[in-house]
C-alpha cells in the first residue's frame, strides 16, 4: 500500500478489497450479512451472561463491531458498487 492506509486509500476510490480477494458481490453481501447476524448474537449472547449495564462495560463488549463496520464497507468498489454502499453505510 506504499505507506498509505486503508481508509485513505478507499477514500480516494483505489482500494476495493473485494476485487483483490477475487470476491463477486454477491459473496461479498453474504460476507457483510455474516458479520451483523454475528455481530448481534454477539452482543445479545454478551449481554445475556453479563447483564451489561450502561456504561464502559456495554462499550467494551461493542468495540469490536464498531471495528469491523468500519473495515465492512472495503469491501465494495465505490466506482462499481455506489448503490450498495450507499444501503450498507
Amino acid at each position: 500500500m506504499n505507506g498509505s492506509s486503508a481508509f485513505q486509500l478507499a477514500s480516494l476510490g483505489a482500494g476495493c478489497w473485494r476485487s483483490d480477494l477475487g470476491l463477486s458481490l454477491s459473496a461479498a453481501g453474504a460476507a457483510g450479512a455474516a458479520v451483523h447476524l454475528a455481530g448481534a448474537a454477539w452482543l445479545y449472547l454478551w449481554d445475556r451472561q453479563c447483564f451489561l449495564r450502561p456504561g464502559s462495560s456495554r462499550l467494551t463488549a461493542a468495540v469490536p463491531l464498531v471495528a469491523l463496520n468500519l473495515v465492512l464497507p472495503l469491501l465494495f468498489c465505490r466506482s462499481q458498487d455506489a448503490i450498495t454502499m450507499l444501503i450498507i453505510v
